[in-house]
């Protein structure tokens, strides 16, 4: 049964009352009754649940984000049957069920409208690509959270129209039926890179404007924060705005004052100076008071001041996952250090300056200066710069506060030294960052192969070896269905995820000798993308087997694979007619198959005796594929790996009275080695040939024979031909009990 899941996000932002009217804003959206509320931190991020009330995140530009699982079918549990036959005759069949287990859910990702979801992982692994398909079975629905989006029809199908929200204001994601087998038969922690705007940034004027607005403050002035450009932000947990501001000032530092009723936000190092404050200005006082000091400083100890600033971030260049950028003084006697953990998408050399910047303002504000001006500079704000007189250290100050007091004002501030706050430094990342691929696996190239034996094991029972690979290298293997009912409908047989070097020719071979090595032909193949490669082996290797191929129809070896500048290889110093295929050694033509036959790569499909001679559909169907997305491929099926091979050395002679006795050799598929030197294992249940001779193609008789040898008497002969013959066409085949008829020695004797 489905379980429905709503998460109702608590509070996110507080509002509360603005700061002095005349100061920089400290304060800002926080006030109140004292309370702390820690939210995620950036080892939290990546972390993907399904918890009720669990708050709904913001996100701001760029980010990667695990989202909250907020509905789920459960497991589907699919049940797959494949059937083999089991022994020789009589052995019977073994059926074989599987399992297959997918699910479908949904996941919440944010509480603002994103644009779209880009790339998506798995248990950390990439299955989406921005833009792409998943590259493992399943589907997904992209629902960007605006106010008029839909409830999701998959949803509504489990859990019925009138119990199915829109979750509207909600980014989620619907992965429909998504594949497990990967990931242990569980929903695997995903997480997901989505984005707000379309190039992945936002301004610092959005940023502050919506922020503030969720704290119910409208009335605010971030124009002059348009030109900085947010990578990514990432709220989480119920927060006032102050928080949420001075993790975004961590990185790009501004100033924000009260005036006129609106809250004014601008870059804390941009400004120019404001005024040139003179001598005479300085130490204005109501009438008869006692005249203070022109300019007051007071100094931090150098041991509250850090010796150290950590910037813990969110590595915009390492797939969002978390860095740390340091910024050190060499020279100090404290031994504080100031870690701050931004959630921002940041950059190593983003991190490091900001860690700097933090760095130089904490030292900048070391000295605090207080001076008193004449009522006639009330225009002034919280956040201009001011210029002191020569005689006083000609200082520029940041002013952070006015007080006024009748007829004059005082004013505090800062030392203002934007060149010691700005950084040029670059930051190392790490580097090496192995970047992820997730392209679908690629279609599934198969060969349905219906060999001689090309082992001792592969002659006891009905067998087709399935060769299959990728298209490109990214392939993660197939299975291969079969269907006896015309395709209505498909039984799996057989799986692999080992790919097969395939290939096809790219010259005709000619005929060549099957008794030694050719050494005057050679072949061109072109391998089926440049993952697959070929290997030179030893003349002794080879005759021990190795680099075994298929070429059209006919079994050969190769000693030489040399790579040619166009990637294709060339193939020499063959072995021809391996295997009993020596009669297909006139038939080649370029782009015909190639198949290297290394038999543990090659998947044996079951089939039985009944299959024989029977038209069957196969599909080789990669594992993010579906049935209906292949189309089958028409297939009769001979048995070869259990017919004899062709007899050899052919001869007649003729007697007296003109009867021909015919002679021969016969060979096995089974043992033959010739370990004893005298003859080879018969291989099939009885020994037994059977002869045709034929006229212009036409078989006139049929000989038996349970021996090597068979005679055609001279009345037969007349009763054939009318006459006896001076030549004449046969062909001689040796007979399996189980299928009939092997290869045949064809001649004119």
């Amino acid at each position: 049964m489905a379980t429905l899941v709503v998460a109702v996000a608590s509070s996110l932002i507080t509002s509360a009352a603005v700061a002095a009217t005349t100061r920089l804003v400290g304060g800002l959206f926080g006030g109140g009754r004292s309370r702390t509320v820690e939210g995620p931190r950036l080892k939290d991020l990546s972390v993907q649940s399904s918890a009720y009330g669990a708050p709904i995140p913001l996100v701001y530009g760029r980010l990667r984000v695990a989202g909250n699982v907020i509905w789920s079918s459960g497991l589907i549990e699919t049940r797959e049957e494949s059937t083999t036959s089991q022994g020789g005759k009589g052995g019977g069949q073994v059926t074989n069920v599987t399992f297959r287990y997918s699910a479908s859910f949904a996941v919440g990702l944010g509480g603002r409208p994103i644009a779209d979801i880009r790339r998506i992982w798995a248990d950390g692994k990439l299955i989406r690509e921005a833009g792409g398909a998943l590259s493992v079975p399943g589907s997904l629905r992209v629902y960007t959270g605006d106010e008029a989006q839909e409830p999701d029809p998959l949803i509504q199908a489990a859990e019925g129209i009138d119990n199915t929200p829109a979750f509207r204001g909600l980014a989620y994601a619907v992965l429909d039926n998504l594949a497990l087998g990967e990931f242990a038969n569980r929903i695997p922690n995903l997480s997901f890179e989505v984005e707000t705007s379309a190039s992945g940034a936002e301004t610092g004027e959005t940023v502050i404007v919506d922020l503030a607005g969720r704290a119910a403050e409208t009335a605010v002035d971030a124009t002059a924060m348009a030109g900085t450009t947010v990578g990514g932000l990432l709220v989480t947990g119920p927060q006032p705005a102050r928080r949420a501001l001075e993790e975004l000032g961590g990185a790009f530092p501004f100033a924000a004052q009260e005036a006129d009723g609106a809250i004014r936000f601008r870059p804390m190092f941009q400004a120019s100076s404001a005024a040139q404050i003179s001598e005479d200005d300085l130490g204005a006082r109501q009438s008869g008071s006692r005249r203070a000091a022109p300019l007051q400083r007071a100094r931090r100890q150098e041991l509250e001041l850090a010796r150290e600033v950590t910037v813990q971030h969110i590595d915009a260049d390492r797939d969002y996952q978390s860095g740390a950028q340091r910024a050190r003084r060499l020279k100090t006697s404290s031994e504080k250090v100031d870690i701050r953990e931004l959630p921002l998408a940041l950059t190593a050399s983003e991190a490091k300056r900001a860690a700097e910047g933090l760095m130089a303002i904490d030292w900048m504000r070391r000295d605090e200066l207080a001076f008193a001006l004449p009522f006639g500079f009330a225009w002034l704000d919280p956040g201009d710069v001011v210029d002191l007189p020569d005689n006083l250290g000609g200082d520029a100050v940041l002013i952070s506060d006015i007080e006024t007091h009748g007829f004059h004002l005082t004013l505090r501030g800062t030392p203002y030294k934007p060149n010691l706050v700005t950084s040029a430094a670059t930051g190392d990342g790490g580097g090496g960052f192995p970047g992820q691929t997730a392209a679908p696996s690629s279609a599934t190239v198969a060969h349905i192969l219906d060999l001689p034996p090309l082992r001792d094991a592969d002659t006891s029972m009905p067998l087709i070896l399935g060769a299959a690979a990728g298209e490109d290298e990214n392939w993660s293997g197939a299975g291969f269905f079969i269907s006896r009912n015309g395709g209505a409908s498909y039984t799996q047989v057989a799986s692999t995820s080992v790919p097969v070097a395939l290939g096809v020719t790219e010259s005709a071979l000619p005929v060549g000798p099957t008794a030694f090595w050719d050494e005057g032909n050679a072949l061109q193949i072109r391998l089926q993308h440049d993952g697959m490669t070929l290997e030179s082996q030893p003349a002794l290797a080879v005759l021990d087997g190795a680099n075994l191929a298929l070429v059209g129809d006919e079994i050969l070896q190769f000693r030489d694979a040399v790579q040619q500048p166009d990637d294709s290889y060339l193939l020499s110093g063959l072995l021809r007619g391996r295997r009993g295929t020596e009669a297909e050694l006139a038939s080649h033509q370029t782009g015909e198959r190639f198949v290297l036959l290394t038999r543990p790569d090659l998947v044996a499909v079951g089939v039985d005796l009944a299959d024989v001679g029977r038209e069957v559909l196969f599909k080789a169907v990669s594992f993010n594929q579906t049935l209906s997305e292949v189309s089958p491929v028409s297939f009769t099926y001979a048995a070869n790996n259990l017919r004899p091979f062709s007899p050899v050395h052919g001869a007649a002679s003729r007697n007296a009275s003109g009867d021909v006795s015919f002679s021969w050799i016969r060979r096995t598929r089974i043992g033959g080695g010739w370990i004893d030197g005298a003859d080879v294992p018969l291989g099939e249940e009885e020994e037994r040939y059977e002869v045709d001779i034929l006229d212009v193609g036409v078989v006139v008789r049929t000989i038996t024979a349970l021996q090597q040898s068979a005679t055609y008497a001279a009345a037969e002969q007349i009763a054939d031909f009318g006459a006896v013959q001076a030549a004449l066409d046969v062909k001689i085949y040796q007979i399996s009990g189980s299928v009939g008829r092997g290869r045949p020695w064809s001649g004119t004797v």
